[in-house]
């Protein structure tokens, strides 16, 4: 019986020791889990610091190690239960110190008081080494957006407003609008200032039909000249369409980025006009224009074959061709307002066309003309002498080498004259047939009585004309058709 108690009372005891054993063994396990969990949460928290809970008392899930809120109920990552009998909490104030608790029977938890934790405080415990890489990162991602919106912020600037288009937009609007200051000024047209009459503002203004529906055609590279450019402007005047190619080029460069790009072709034209040698001042939509100094390039003249002011009855020997710079629109053009010289009008739209100016006299040229010969007449009929210089159609046959005397010379001109030819490009007339009677007495010998004698004489009247101020010159031809008998 003694040796069965002692029996009993071994078995006891090794029941005690194999109890203690697996408590050791328990505690053993359940910290290395803990430290397994610790581990495992930190390495697979998909939280950043800015989404981490806070939390008045936290614990760990003994299952899988992660941190959860001590009022829950079961772990937030992996599901199982928190508790099940007993629950601890950490002081609510102090300093933060870890507390761990005999894992229980049904659950195995630990639990650990962060009372005083706060988001700022989980975020400062971060490991430093992470946050600076971050800061890093951010620093580094902001220069590249930087860097990237300043490149784009170029390209833009580079098409669109230092881009080519600009300046040529802005010159075609500026001709179109009749700004033909601002557009000179813009763009040098390469002529006299003399010549640019027709390229102010004042004859912009005087122009109504300029450039209209105007387009702008892609600008085209030029081969083996990188730095040019060249565009066709379209555009109607009057409703006919018509286009010039436009070239720029790179002068320098702007904000050290960007192109300064220069017109080099400028939106002018030439226009051809023809008018008598000695008629140089002309009318371009009502503004007065003297082709002897604003015309280019004075050559002779040619019949036109694209003017609609061309004749057969013109002496194109006394015309002049001259060449006057325009921005594109419809010009009327007819020589200046003359009281003795009249032309009629011409309309030119294209510097294919030609304002060919053919003169014709005034009623007012041949009364003047008309006037001034008969005031010619009379004096070639009150003359006395044997001769007059003009006066051929009155001289009668009287010979001035022989000895013969005359005396008492009278002479009658019974026609009124009349204009058979007048020439406004070589400046020319000639009158009708005039005749005049003659009375007169003559002797061969100074002691002959004197004789009276009768002749008639005939001829036409000739000379030259000017017209200058308004005022017309006449010049007398001394060597005209004489018909004397």
């Amino acid at each position: 019986m003694s040796e069965d108690i002692e029996d009993n009372d071994d078995t006891d005891d090794n029941s005690q020791r194999d109890a203690t054993l697996m408590n050791d063994s328990g505690n053993i396990q359940a910290a290395e889990q803990i430290s397994t969990a610790e581990a495992t949460t930190d390495r697979h928290s998909t939280h950043s610091p800015s989404e981490t809970p806070t939390f008045t008392s936290t614990l760990f899930c003994t299952q899988c190690g992660a941190r959860n809120d001590i009022a829950g109920k079961f772990c937030i990552a992996c599901g199982a239960p928190l508790h099940a009998t007993q629950t601890s909490t950490a002081p609510a104030q102090g300093p933060e110190t870890p507390v761990q608790i005999p894992a229980m029977a049904s659950t195995g938890l630990v639990y650990q008081s962060t009372a005083a934790m706060n988001p700022t405080d989980y975020t400062a415990a971060m490991p430093k080494a992470k946050r600076l890489s971050r800061k890093n990162t951010i620093i580094l991602c902001s220069i590249v957006a930087l860097f990237i919106a300043a490149v784009a912020i170029i390209m833009t600037l580079k098409y669109t407003v230092f881009s080519p288009e600009g300046p040529l937009k802005s010159y075609v609007s500026l001709v179109a609008a009749g700004q033909y200051d601002k557009a000179t000024s813009m763009v040098d047209p390469g002529v006299p200032n003399a010549s640019r009459k027709l390229l102010t503002d004042s004859f912009g203004q005087a122009t109504k039909h300029r450039m209209e529906h105007v387009e702008i055609g892609k600008l085209q590279a030029i081969p083996q000249q990188p730095s040019t450019r060249k565009a066709v402007v379209s555009y109607t005047i009057d409703g006919a369409k018509q286009q010039k190619t436009l070239t720029l080029e790179t002068s320098s460069k702007q904000w050290l980025f960007f192109d300064a790009w220069k017109i080099t072709t400028p939106l002018t034209s030439q226009i051809a006009v023809t008018v008598p040698e000695k008629e140089t001042t002309i009318s371009v939509n009502g503004q007065s224009i003297n082709l002897a100094k604003a015309g280019m390039h004075p050559t002779s003249a040619s019949l036109p074959t694209n003017s609609s002011n061309e004749n057969d009855d013109i002496d194109i020997s006394a015309m002049r061709k001259y060449s006057l710079p325009s921005y594109p629109g419809k010009l009327s053009i007819a020589l200046s307002d003359s009281q003795y010289l009249k032309s009629e009008t011409v309309t030119v739209s294209s510097n294919k066309d030609e304002a060919f100016l053919a003169p014709s006299a005034t009623e007012a040229l041949t009364t003047e003309i008309l006037s001034q010969m008969k005031q010619h007449m009379d004096t070639c009929a009150a003359s006395v002498a044997v001769s007059t210089p003009g006066c051929d159609f009155s001289d009668g046959d009287f010979s001035s080498w022989t000895s013969t005397a005359y005396t008492n010379i009278k002479r009658s001109i019974t026609d009124q004259p009349t204009l058979d030819t007048l020439d406004v490009y070589q400046g020319t007339f000639e009158s009708n047939t005039i005749h005049t009677s003659i009375s007169y007495q003559d002797r061969y010998l100074d002691s002959d009585p004197w004789q009276d004698e009768s002749t008639t004489d005939s001829g036409t009247i000739s000379g030259t004309f000017t017209i200058n101020n308004g005022k017309v010159t006449v010049t007398w031809n001394e060597n005209s058709n004489n018909y004397s008998w």
